[in-house]
């Protein structure tokens, strides 16, 4: 399973966890020191990323994105700037949906795989439009990929965890 996003608080927890379930995990990210380095914000870079994992274990059973900075590096005093605005949509929304739709082929032609989107909460608070704005696209994009893959085996979810810290108890959560 890829993890793209895989050098934040949840990105990282995920390829950590998987192999507790006897998963292989590679996670994903520009910077990735273990793991497979892929530019989510760049076609090429995902296309080969994707070609490398398929290369070495034949095939991508699941995906998981947690690509985005985190809402508290989100300049709040640019709350409701479009520029703002749509950069946070690019690099939360477009990033799942391009690693989305190149993992997806593979998993329709096998007829099984698992892709899921980490939005959060700001998709259902107000106060941050940006935030709310970039979450809430990614849970809808996470639908209407649902919706068109539904009866292929293919299943597409977007979960919204609450707010995560790098507190002690997250990561003994996280069995650090």
């Amino acid at each position: 399973i890829p993890g793209i996003g895989g050098q934040g608080l949840l990105g990282s927890a995920v390829p950590r966890r998987l192999p507790e379930e006897r998963a292989i995990a590679i996670p994903a990210s520009r910077h990735a020191q273990d793991g497979l380095v892929m530019d989510a914000a760049d076609d090429g870079s995902v296309a080969g990323g994707v070609a490398e994992i398929v290369a070495e274990h034949g095939r991508i059973d699941g995906l998981v994105v947690a690509a985005a900075p985190s809402a508290r590096t989100l300049d709040a005093s640019r709350n409701s700037d479009p520029a703002q605005v749509l950069a946070a949509v690019d690099g939360k929304v477009l990033t799942f949906l391009r690693v989305a739709n190149a993992v997806i082929p593979a998993m329709r032609d096998r007829g099984y795989g698992r892709i899921v989107g980490v939005s959060g909460q700001n998709a259902f608070l107000t106060g941050n439009i940006t935030g709310s704005v970039r979450n809430a696209a990614l849970i809808i994009t996470a639908k209407n990929l649902a919706d068109a893959l539904a009866g292929t085996g293919v299943t597409v979810n977007a979960v919204s965890p609450r707010i995560v810290s790098g507190s002690p108890s997250f990561h003994a959560a996280l069995g650090k």
